[in-house]
């Protein structure tokens, strides 16, 4: 009797002992299930540290297809209840260019995971883990800061009202100073204004313009004063089959044959002076002082009226052929 009661508490303890480890084991799957870490992707800013800011600009990043990026998605390792503390811009991709001098370029940077930095609260900083990055490489390319005085340009669109022409552009200041990347300042000629319509205006402007600079450039001028002349459009005169004569002495002072031997010349002649212009004053010459006996092809140049300018010259040159004989002396 006592050998079936001893048995039956062993049989009970050990029961108790089943459920209990199966109980734990249910709780400890369910902890897990609850708790257990996940992999999250997200996108991080790519910065960069580098030596000294002054000098240096915000580098830039290029993928293998020389696309220009700023972003790089970062796989993250957490518990899934530490899920809601996990932030977008939680994270960033620090790449180190302290020990950088000069313009460089880096054709495959390795990213890595120990290259993220985390930007959130530092009481959750030991919650997650970076354990991958894609893209796995980018170019890199990092430039000094430099300063360059350029000059303004008007971005004029439209045309003046019908008879009127722009005439003088005065910009104050017509220069400014930009600074960036010297690798793309160095490719500017100059910085243009935003667009100034001067369509169907038939009197001068005088106003105000913002100045524009490419991505990746700055400068202190924000606005420029610009000040444009409308005025009457000048009158075009064409005066055709003008004579091309020679100016100055080849050696051995020997004939000289143009060809062709006369130029149609256009001009452009203000409306207030058209009363004062004399063709007769416009001469087309060639110069061959010192030139030798030989075939040449010369630009045309002309001696014009005391108003007007040149609009055009056609042809612009002419074949010059210096003589070889003796030049008939003059009776």
């Amino acid at each position: 009797m006592a050998d079936f009661k001893l048995n039956q508490f062993k049989g009970t303890r050990l029961t108790t002992v089943i459920l209990i480890s199966i109980g734990l084991s249910l709780f400890l799957w369910g902890r897990y299930k609850l708790n257990g870490s996940e992999e999250f992707t997200m996108d991080a800013e790519v910065l960069c540290n580098v030596s000294d800011p002054e000098k240096f600009t915000a580098f830039t990043c290029l993928t293998n297809s020389t696309e220009e990026m700023s972003m790089v998605t970062l796989t993250v390792l957490c518990a899934k209840k530490d899920r809601d503390l996990l932030r977008s811009d939680d994270f960033s991709l620090m790449l180190d260019f302290s020990s950088e001098s000069q313009h460089n370029i880096i054709p495959a940077l390795e990213l890595k995971p120990s290259m993220a930095r985390y930007l959130g609260p530092q009481d959750f900083k030991n919650k997650f883990k970076v354990i991958d990055v894609e893209p796995k490489r980018l170019k890199a390319v990092i430039d000094t800061i430099s300063d360059r005085s350029l000059p303004v340009v008007v971005d004029i669109k439209g045309t003046p009202g019908d008879g009127y022409t722009v005439g003088a552009t005065n910009i104050t200041p017509s220069f400014v100073t930009v600074r960036g990347p010297l690798a793309l300042i160095s490719k500017l000629e100059s910085v243009a204004t935003e667009a100034l319509s001067v369509e169907g205006v038939k009197k001068d402007l005088d106003t105000f313009c913002s100045v524009v600079v490419p991505e990746k450039i700055e400068t202190h001028t924000r606005n420029v004063r610009v000040k444009l002349d409308i005025s009457h459009a000048p009158k075009v005169i064409s005066l055709e089959k003008v004579a091309v004569e020679r100016f100055g002495i080849s050696q051995g002072d020997r004939e000289a044959v143009f060809t062709p031997s006369t130029v149609d010349i256009t001009m452009e002649v203000p409306v207030d002076d058209v009363g004062d212009f004399d063709a007769k004053e416009v001469k087309a010459f060639v110069d061959i002082s010192n030139l030798a006996p030989s075939e040449y092809t010369l630009p045309v140049k002309v001696m014009q009226s005391r108003v007007g300018r040149i609009k055009s010259i056609d042809p612009p040159e002419v074949k010059v052929s210096i003589q070889k004989g003796t030049r008939p002396p003059k009776h």
